[in-house]
């Protein structure tokens, strides 16, 4: 299956990409993808369409892509033993609510109602404000809507457990 690029990325030359700063150039291979992923959701794209699309070397896009898994931005899917396809988890509905802590710590929560072809969820992401203010996403959870309420209760007992212990 070929993937649909959306018209508003711009691919250079891998020539061009390995002449940036490592910063810029992995800010760059992030956009394409996340915005390539986006756009194919609805099937899911693998490692080896990604690759035809964008030209980025393979291992680059298995980097990226287990970041992304990793920060809960995307999920994986495995067709079969060793073919996998990855999708954006969905879309945001309204706007995040924030949990913050202590200002010190540079760190909160935002949470989400976040929907795709699987159902309902609330997403939460443990966000981290660098010294340039820049945010980033330390950590992520997803519960689906149908397993929220016993998340609560087993979260609260383990939370009860944690306070007794100290």
């Amino acid at each position: 299956m070929k993937l649909d690029v959306p018209p508003h990325i711009k691919l250079v030359s891998q020539d061009q990409v390995k002449s940036w700063r490592y910063e810029d150039r992995e800010k760059y291979i992030d956009k394409v993808l996340m915005d390539i992923l986006t756009a194919n959701s609805e099937y899911g794209s693998t490692i080896e369409e990604l690759k035809n699309a964008t030209g980025f070397d393979r291992r680059t896009i298995s980097t990226h892509l287990t970041n992304f898994v990793t920060r809960g931005e995307i999920y994986k899917e495995l067709r079969g033993k060793r073919l996998a396809t990855y999708r954006v988890n969905g879309q945001t509905v309204g706007k995040p609510e924030a949990i913050k802590s202590d200002p010190s710590k540079r760190h909160y929560f935002a949470l989400y109602r976040l929907e795709n072809n699987d159902g309902k969820y609330v997403y939460i992401q443990e966000r981290e404000i660098d010294d340039f203010k820049r945010e980033s996403v330390r950590g992520v959870i997803k519960i689906s809507d149908e397993e929220m309420e016993d998340f609560i209760k087993k979260f609260h007992a383990f939370a009860v457990k944690v306070r007794v212990s100290e």
